[in-house]
């Protein structure tokens, strides 16, 4: 996965606004909500795991607008829950979000069984997902630019790696990344910081000089617990702007706001 581009690194500052950040010479992207539309393509499996898990509780009279609802997808919008779970937070905990609702409505059900369901639905949702893929607007560019520039990119997700590799190949992105680390990479959670310290040590590129993007608050927890001082939050995902500028991390409406110099 890590590319020999066979040629030297170049520094480079990354404007947004007043905000410089000096002297970058690696990138590291989220994936959902920054790299491809996450209202489409987790709605998907949204409805894909609620449909089995109604299949599988057919004798109770839970709604499925309710259980969509209950892992963050409101289906009459078709958007995703600004407060989550989905998207925002990692399997485990959605997972532990969703049994605890069907506990609460009186079901029988434990993690383990949740746990089996969504892993059914990947495993049937993978080959079929890309018609459920779409770059956010002006991501392509940007990625582009950066390794015209011979800027190391990594991509860093809560979803399976396969999966990001997946969606990089139908965007035609993914020749333009170095490192592609995801759930299951072996580093641990995304917001323990670990994968990006992973990141970091494998291109051999020091924290200082490594800007992390991404359009969620759990973003910005990677970076800092990471020892990433530079991150950009972009309200391209579920989340306001007004509510990523909560974080303290420096945000923008659109990726196209970045400049180059």
């Amino acid at each position: 996965m890590i590319d020999d581009w066979k040629h030297k690194l170049f520094l480079m500052n990354i404007r947004l606004g007043a905000n410089i950040f000096h002297d970058i010479r690696h990138v590291i992207f989220d994936k959902d909500g920054t790299v491809i539309d996450s209202h489409i393509y987790w709605g998907e499996i949204i409805r894909r795991r609620a449909t089995k898990i109604l299949s599988m509780l057919s004798e109770s009279n839970i709604q499925r607008e309710d259980l969509e609802l209950a892992m963050g997808f409101d289906c009459i919008s078709e958007k995703l829950l600004p407060n989550g779970p989905i998207a925002l937070k990692n399997r485990e905990e959605v997972i532990s979000i969703l049994t605890c609702f069907l506990q609460f409505r009186g079901l029988g059900v434990n993690c383990i069984e949740i746990e089996k369901i969504f892993s059914q639905v990947h495993a049937e949702f993978i080959p079929k997902s890309d018609d459920f893929i779409e770059a956010i607007d002006g991501v392509a560019q940007v990625v582009q630019q950066l390794k015209t520039r011979n800027i190391a990119l990594s991509l860093i997700t809560s979803d399976s790696e396969i999966a990001a590799i997946s969606a990089l190949k139908k965007l035609n992105l993914f020749e333009y990344f170095d490192l592609i680390l995801g759930k299951d990479s072996g580093c641990g959670h995304k917001k323990s910081g670990l994968p990006a310290v992973r990141a970091c040590k494998l291109l051999n590129h020091k924290k200082a000089q490594t800007l992390v993007i991404g359009d969620a608050p759990m973003d910005y927890q990677m970076a800092l617990n990471a020892g990433i001082p530079n991150t950009i939050l972009i309200a391209s995902g579920q989340i306001s702007l007004r509510d990523l500028a909560s974080t303290g991390s420096v945000v923008c409406s659109t990726i196209k706001d970045l400049h180059f110099t």
